[in-house]
């Protein structure tokens, strides 16, 4: 049996639309399964595009690491 892994944020690189302006971020959420059968990671992510969408940042991102 696969132990579960949690996650309580990720590191980021973001950006604002339709701008050139790459940051990276930290972005917290609650306790999240990744390794969970069915969209863990997916759900993990939707949580931080809604953290970046609250702080202005409404463009693509990509995950450096995620934080335990």
């Amino acid at each position: 049996m696969e132990t579960a892994i949690y996650v309580t944020g990720a590191k980021v690189s973001c950006k604002t639309r339709h701008k050139d302006n790459r940051h990276d971020r930290i972005v917290e959420f609650e306790k999240t399964q990744i390794n969970k059968e069915y969209w863990g990671d997916s759900l993990a992510k939707d949580k931080v595009r809604n953290e970046l969408h609250k702080l202005g940042f409404n463009s693509r991102f990509s995950v450096i690491e995620w934080i335990h």
